[in-house]
């Protein structure tokens, strides 16, 4: 149980920031800087060339959330196996399914699904749990800490607010306001905007590598335990009575 709340606290985290990230470049993405040189009304909208990026960070967030709703669904199951009922039920099917098989050199079919079904349940999640972190800490640790502090020193900062809040612009006449207007405040936001876009695609190979972290951590190492664990002891269970058939004739 303390591992699986460690690793829903590292979901949660970096949930928390992928929301973050999410909301200040969708912040940035729909700023417009409304400006009048020489009367003359003009709208910008330069955080528009973040719709890439914040695209990416909000399918990140998105796959955060099911990460975090995968923990606490083993968190449950976890809880569920150590039931008292549980243990109590595998304990005396696991003694009639000895004394049958003792008894009458076999256990029913019906008896020997029933104690596999129980087995599972009792040790089957917690085992993928144990197997799944260790396997976090051995290999993906590091690179989780390195992807985690990459993604999280990214910093939006309020361009479209401090272009708006600029001095006036003197007017040496139409032509000549309008150009210098759009040099000195359009280039600039463009600019700062753009490097805000690098920022956050350059991260992407971090985000990419988070998800990868988590996919394996949650779905793909639990799957492929419990189907190992699943194999296991159906050849365990079923070996004795196989060869007990074998041997009856």
């Amino acid at each position: 149980m303390q591992q699986v709340d460690t690793g829903l606290k590292r979901a949660l985290i970096t949930y928390g920031t992928a929301r973050l990230l999410h909301g200040a470049v969708s912040v940035l993405q729909g700023t417009q800087i409304d400006a009048a040189p020489a009367g003359i009304g003009a709208t910008f909208s330069p955080g528009q060339i973040l719709a890439p990026a914040a695209e990416l960070l909000k399918q990140f967030s998105d796959l955060m959330l099911i990460v975090c709703v995968s923990f606490g669904i083993q968190k449950l199951i976890v809880a569920i196996g150590g039931f008292s009922a549980i243990s109590f039920a595998l304990t005396l099917v696991a003694i009639y399914w000895l004394f049958r098989y003792a008894r009458f050199n076999q256990s029913p079919k019906w008896l020997t699904k029933i104690f596999l079904v129980l087995v599972v349940v009792r040790f089957a999640v917690p085992l993928t749990v144990i197997g799944s972190n260790s396997f976090f800490q051995t290999f993906m640790a590091k690179e989780y800490s390195v992807s985690q502090n990459a993604i999280s020193t990214i910093a939006p900062k309020p361009v479209a607010q401090n272009l708006a809040q600029s001095p006036e612009l003197p007017e040496p006449g139409i032509v000549g306001t309008l150009k210098s207007w759009i040099t000195q405040k359009s280039s600039g936001a463009v600019a700062s905007y753009v490097g805000m876009k690098d920022t956050v695609e350059r991260a992407a190979e971090n985000v990419v590598t988070l998800i990868a972290i988590f996919i394996l951590q949650t779905v793909v190492i639990p799957l492929l335990m419990l189907l190992g664990l699943w194999g296991i002891a159906k050849v365990i269970l079923q070996f004795p009575l196989t060869q007990t058939q074998r041997e009856k004739p």
